[in-house]
This record gives structure tokens, sequence and C-alpha cells, in this order.
């Protein structure tokens, strides 16, 4: 059974395709590609050597890392209010530690993030505000003192790249203001889980 199941929100068409969406995507692989396709593996070491996809060869090969994800989910959401963000934590000597790209969609006066390439973590989650859900999700990927987060929009430019030149695009932009809550409120109304035969259930 899904968690906070609400019949009202299944009713919903827009939220629907939400949840439809993010159970396509819970059976995607988190993977790392190299630039001539080759899959790689999710090392850290593989991370190093990845080429982001288009959205069209992320879906025929059926995995990516988060940047992907967040770059296909943009190409489903024609009719949605939705925002695109970059979250890096920084290691004291400077250099990228670890990044986690998502997306938040404003709908019915709520906001929802959909996560399925953090696989601990999958399902479609509901809040208040933004500020709830950029506080909620920074907190649970939040690593290191020194953080940051930016809005960004998935394009054609951030594709067929690797890993140093799509941070350093994203290190340019300004960071993304919001009020940071210390105990936010959201809700996960519905989760997935994927067995090793690839099945995805709800959770």
């Amino acid at each position: 059974m899904p968690i906070f199941y609400i019949t009202e929100q299944y009713e919903n068409d827009k939220l629907q395709k939400l949840i439809n969406l993010t159970r396509k995507l819970a059976g995607f692989e988190y993977t790392c590609y190299s630039k001539d396709k080759k899959r790689l593996g999710d090392s850290r070491k593989a991370f190093d050597y990845h080429y982001t996809l288009s959205a069209s060869d992320f879906e025929k090969l059926q995995g990516g890392i988060c940047w992907d994800y967040a770059n296909y989910e943009s190409t489903q959401l024609s009719g949605y209010k939705w925002k695109a963000f970059f979250f890096e934590n920084v290691s004291p000597n400077g250099d990228p530690e670890s990044t986690h790209t998502f997306i938040l969609i404003y709908l019915n006066n709520k906001v929802y993030w959909i996560e399925a390439s953090w696989k601990s973590n999958m399902g479609v989650y509901e809040f208040e505000n933004e500020d709830n859900a950029l506080s909620y999700i920074t907190n649970k990927i939040k690593r290191t003192k020194t953080n940051f987060i930016v809005e960004y929009k998935p394009s054609s430019s951030l594709v067929g790249i690797g890993p140093s030149e799509f941070t350093d695009k994203m290190a340019y932009k300004p960071e993304y203001k919001y009020r940071e809550i210390s105990n936010p409120k959201g809700k996960r109304i519905i989760g997935f889980t994927v067995n090793q035969q690839g099945k995805v259930s709800e959770k």
C-alpha cells in the first residue's frame, strides 16, 4: 500500500500523470554512460566519465544519472509549471563532492517533488509551499558545511557534456534564494520500490 493514500489526489488527472511518470522512471537504472553510450555502472569513478544523455537516448537506454532524469522529466511536463534545481555539496578544498538534480512541480496550490533517480527516496512528495519543499530536500542531501543550490533550465547545451563542464555551468549561476525551514513539512503521497527483476511496486 502506498504511504498517505489520498483518493482525491489520484482522481486529479495532472497529479496522476506525475505519479505515472515517476512510476515509469522508477524502473530505469541509475548508471553512468560514456560518450559513446557504453554503460559504466554507478561507482564514483564511473561518474567522472559520464556524459549527459539526450531525452531520447535516456529513454532508449532506460538509465542515466540524476542530471539525465531531470532532463527527461522536463520534456514530459508540458502544461505544468515547474522548476529544475541543481544542488552541490562542496569539499573543504572547494571541489564538488556530490550533486543532485530534481524538479518541483507547482500544481493546485501545492508543490510536488517527483523523485526516481535517488532510488532510496523514489516517489511523489507533496508540500504546502516551495520553502518547505526545498528545505525538506536539501536537508536530506546535505553532506558538507559548504553547499549551494541553483535553478537551471534543462537544455540541449547540457547534453553530451562531462561532469566538470556540467558543474562549471551550474557554478556560474546565482544561488537560489528561499527561506530555510529547520523542520520542514512534507509527505510522500506514494513511494516506489524495485525488485531484483526490475519490477516496480508501490510501498
